[in-house]
């Protein structure tokens, strides 16, 4: 919770309270807020009142700044406020509730939307009323979505300043646009050197307009349903195809609104799901197995294309007979249900494996390498939210990641099917830059049946920069921990090539240096020291072995430290805080836009700030 806004406040009576003119010089009017003692303690808690006192500012401005028991921190007029303007004397015209029209980015900011892609701001012009963007729910430190409220466009009336953070995060905006501080919301122009923001590290990829080249469509499932041994008899296929229809999925294009949110729940369905057929009349069903609060994202997700489900709990006793050992454990097992024969058969010719994914070849559906960038993103993030190992360093190599691994058991007939579908992946992920390295086999367990199943294992590579690509441009959907993880890794492996960086090129410096006077460790150390540099770094570089790589030691932090203070207060949002390292004023003369978000924390993801 933020700290009590600390200004005056007159009460006039049960529901109205005063901030009066002389609070601040260049007031032109008292600010009045309609609360009753209850809701003023609430707004107390952030900077809205703070917004009343700044509208009283305004050229012309009539009578008083108005807020309503509604009131929260917006950009520029608090959510709630009001206020009426003269234009003969010189006013300006500004929706009360919307935000005043002065807090702005510059037009190639990249906004970050729900789905995981981003677009330039000033691209979003014509699309705002369509697109959901990523926010954060501040009093519950978590990841939340809003739809866009309003779009706002002029040509800068402040100053417009670049941010700089110290792994080279960068941000345009003008003076007046707020930023998520450790006080708060603030201002890019009362922002210090050294401050610490909020930033979200997972970058995405740039949007890509999808085709309108046809997936499915009505007769594709019609044969389906043929083959999975439905029959006309009460008009099965005739309600199943009616129901897919009413819910606009003939034809199923890569430009239709449904395709993205089918790609994650098809992702993680080929690793953690089960789509299968059941009973005389061959019934569809689809279920997930995962933990509660991510069943429940699936689950948001199936209901908005058109599809209910039921979440379900019970206690299982497990048994496993491994190459070394029979492990047995109890565990809580959590599952989502779609009963539906119409999810579960629009899946299967989308190409998700039906039944036992370890007893049955299947491979990638051809059609995802046609798809988009960003498309391809989402199915490959809800596959690693599901079968991909979370972000985790060495035992005893704290500042140093295991490689990323994505497994899949098979039984020895389709070992070789396993491959090709691993290697898919491969494929999938060099669009992203991410490489791998060659795919491991090892005898894993015999079932109750006898039957030996063998684990398939895509190593990623663990090279900071890979890893860097593979968290920030696709990460993981439908698992709040390993996001979380891949968030914080991404944070801190900006910063470890930072610090390696700096002592590359320090090293570099100190070897072309003399061991003479005028080049002693102390010359450089003036010339080159930072946080990250130390005299005896500089000292080895300059008299030690010159073919050593830099690397992390010492008082440098690992992993778990920075996760720690990088958290500190955001608890598992996804959000770190990144020290600012340079402010300066730069020349900018074309337009800056700006949004109003529907979310009562008014706030959006640009940048990665």
């Amino acid at each position: 919770m933020s700290e009590l806004w600390q200004g005056p406040l007159e009460k006039i009576d049960d529901y109205r309270w005063r901030i009066p003119k002389s609070y601040k010089r260049g007031m032109r009017v008292d600010g009045i807020i309609y609360a009753d003692e209850k809701l003023l303690k609430d707004i107390r808690h952030d900077k809205a009142l703070e917004q009343v006192a700044n509208v009283a500012f305004l050229p012309g401005i009539v009578k008083v700044s108005l807020a309503m028991p509604d009131i929260h921190w917006g950009f520029g007029f608090p959510i709630g406020g009001v206020a009426a303007t003269d234009v003969e004397k010189g006013g300006v015209v500004s929706p009360g509730g919307i935000g005043f029209d002065i807090n702005c980015l510059c037009a190639t900011t990249y906004i970050f939307n729900e789905l995981g892609y981003k677009k330039q701001i000033k691209d979003f012009e014509k699309t705002f009323p369509k697109e959901i963007l990523r926010c954060m729910n501040f009093n519950q430190n978590k990841e939340d979505y809003t739809r866009i409220a309003g779009f706002l466009k002029q040509k800068p009336r402040n100053a417009v300043l670049s941010i700089v953070t110290e792994t080279g995060r960068q941000i345009n905006a003008t003076e007046d646009h707020p930023f998520y501080s450790k006080d708060g919301m603030k201002p890019a122009g009362e922002l210090k050197i050294a401050e610490e923001l909020a930033m979200y590290p997972f970058a995405g990829v740039d949007y890509e307009e999808p085709g309108s080249e046809i997936i499915l469509d009505e007769e594709d499932v019609r044969k389906a349903l043929f083959d999975l041994g439905k029959d006309s008899k009460g008009s099965a296929i005739e309600q199943i195809l009616m129901f897919l229809k009413k819910r606009d999925f003939f034809p199923l294009r890569y430009n239709s609104w449904q395709l993205p949110y089918l790609l994650r729940i098809m992702g993680y369905c080929f690793g953690d799901g089960l789509v299968y057929f059941t009973g005389k009349r061959n019934r569809g069903m689809v279920c997930f197995y995962g933990q509660k609060e991510d069943l429940k994202k699936i689950k948001e997700d199936a209901k908005r294309i058109g599809f209910e489900a039921g979440l379900y709990s019970r206690p299982r006793h497990h048994r496993i007979k491994t190459s070394y050992e029979v492990v047995e454990f109890d565990a809580v097992e959590d599952w989502l249900k779609v009963g539906s024969s119409g999810f579960a058969v629009l899946l299967a010719v989308l190409g998700v494996p039906v039944g036992n994914k370890c007893r049955n070849p299947y491979e990638m559906p051809k059609w995802l390498f046609k798809a988009p960038l960003w498309q391809k993103r989402l199915f490959l993030a809800g596959l690693f939210g599901a079968e991909m190992s979370s972000p985790k360093t060495l035992t005893g190599h704290a500042y140093n990641f295991y490689c990323p691994t994505v497994s899949m058991n098979k039984l020895e007939a389709y070992i070789e099917n396993g491959k090709k579908f691993l290697e898919d992946i491969r494929t999938l992920l060099l669009d992203f830059g991410v490489a791998t390295h060659q795919i491991s086999q090892r005898k894993e367990f015999v079932n109750k049946d006898g039957l030996v199943s063998h684990r398939l294992r895509l190593l990623i590579s663990d090279k900071t920069e890979n890893l860097i690509k593979l968290y920030s441009k696709i990460g993981f959907e439908y698992n709040q921990k390993r996001r979380f993880l891949g968030n914080v890794a991404v944070g801190y492996l900006r910063l470890k090539k930072r610090i390696i960086d700096e002592r590359k090129q320090a090293m570099l410096f100190a070897s072309t240096r003399s061991k003479e006077e005028d080049y002693a460790p102390q010359f450089i150390y003036n010339a080159l020291g930072s946080e990250y540099i130390s005299r005896r770094f500089l000292e080895r570089s300059l008299y030690g072995s010159s073919d050593r790589e830099p690397r992390m030691w010492g008082d440098d932090p690992t992993f778990e430290e920075y996760l720690k203070k990088a958290t500190e207060g955001l608890g598992k949002s996804g959000m770190i805080w990144e020290r600012v390292e340079h402010i300066t004023d730069i020349e900018y003369n074309d337009y800056v836009y700006d949004f109003t978000v529907a979310h009562k924390d008014h706030n959006f993801i640009a940048d990665g700030f």
